[in-house]
């Protein structure tokens, strides 16, 4: 499993190559051309100390790492938090670029659902770790007729959640 915390856990001494090259001796999965290939499409500076990025960009580079291992679970926590609209855009194209679902399963957890709802193809609504809901995109959207977000206010409201 390739896990994606919302936590800054880099060496900041390192440059973005060096993350690279750090990963690849770490994971017998990682693949490197990936890396570097999502890299660039991040618009990464391979030169750059991580200590010298932004927010965004860090988030970027984190992205670019658990992405580029090629394990069959890919679990990513609040890629988004305190994020700009623009890298949130940039972070989501890179996840439905780079990742392989063929051979992958992703699993988001985030509170920014409107960002993900595009690519999402299951909910599952957990509360103090129970399952309260599960159910597929296309479900919400033929029977309920409304999106994600509406479809879950209306479970908390009628399971008595958050009401």
């Amino acid at each position: 499993m390739a896990y994606l915390t919302d936590l800054d856990y880099f060496y900041p001494y390192f440059t973005v190559e060096e993350l690279i090259n750090f990963y690849q001796s770490q994971f017998a999965d990682f693949d490197i051309e990936k890396a570097f290939n999502i890299a660039a499409f991040m618009k990464l500076n391979k030169k750059t100390k991580l200590k010298y990025l932004s927010k965004g960009n860090r988030s970027r580079a984190k992205i670019m790492v658990t992405l580029s291992r090629n394990a069959p679970y890919v679990v990513v926590d609040e890629p988004f938090s305190g994020l700009d609209p623009m890298v949130r855009k940039s972070i989501i194209t890179g996840i439905i670029r780079f990742i392989d679902l063929s051979n992958q399963t992703l699993i988001i957890t985030t509170h920014e659902l409107r960002e993900v709802e595009p690519i999402l193809d299951e909910v599952v609504l957990l509360k103090h770790g129970m399952v309260i809901a599960q159910k597929s995109i296309d479900h919400i959207r033929d029977d309920y007729g409304i999106n994600v977000v509406d479809w879950m206010e209306k479970i908390y409201n009628t399971t008595g959640v958050y009401a």
